[in-house]
């Protein structure tokens, strides 16, 4: 493995994931038990497993978490913050021993929008953030202390969100991001649940 000096920028993830969004910049509206949300409902949810993907050196690298968690809200005005945690998550293409990362617990900005001629959820850095999220080494006995900003944006698929529901999958794929890793591009694959904390059926219009 090559030498390095890693501060590279780049994503939020993770993957990704999280408290969902407005309907800004889009023609979807949130609809609540059947009707159009006129207010903010508190959104929650997890977080199965995510990757992200990019080279380093010419070598690919990727990070693996294998759970997290979101919480946000939707809205049908104006932009929503998301809280995003990866948990569980390690390089998995390096050695055993510089395996170990931080686990990102940060806050996106996501708006509802579409996605593949569907409903979706793009989100993005808050406004004054220098990047998304960020990865760094923790494993002691490694002698690499590498940092990873991610910086960009991506977008995650609602494949049901028409059906009213109590829950929706949340599915992000490498074909909605704009993520880099320094100069390098990056994706980020992810899958969600989300529902409302209220309990109540929810859909998108």
């Amino acid at each position: 493995m090559p030498r390095y000096r890693m501060v590279l920028a780049g994503l939020s993830v993770a993957i990704a994931l999280a408290g969902l969004a407005s309907a800004s910049a889009s023609a979807h509206e949130f609809i609540v038990e059947e009707k159009s949300l006129a207010t903010t409902e508190e959104l929650t949810g997890t977080i199965g497993a995510s990757k992200l993907e990019f080279k380093l050196a010419g070598e690919d690298t990727t990070i693996e978490c294998k759970s997290g968690s979101l919480k946000g809200g939707i809205r049908n005005t104006g932009a929503m913050e998301t809280n995003l945690k990866l948990s569980e998550c390690q390089i998995v293409t390096w050695p055993p021993v510089c395996r170990a990362i931080t686990e990102p617990n940060v806050w996106l900005s996501d708006e509802l929008t579409t996605f593949e001629e569907k409903p979706g959820l793009r989100f993005s850095g808050l406004e004054g953030k220098e990047f998304l999220f960020e990865f760094r080494g923790t494993s002691k006995e490694c002698t690499i202390k590498p940092t990873f900003p991610v910086d960009g944006s991506f977008t995650c698929e609602l494949p049901e969100i028409k059906t009213e529901a109590v829950t929706h999958e949340v599915a992000c794929k490498p074909a909605g991001d704009k993520l880099s890793v320094g100069p390098n591009v990056a994706t980020f694959t992810a899958t969600a649940k989300a529902r409302l904390a209220s309990g109540k059926k929810w859909s998108v219009d």
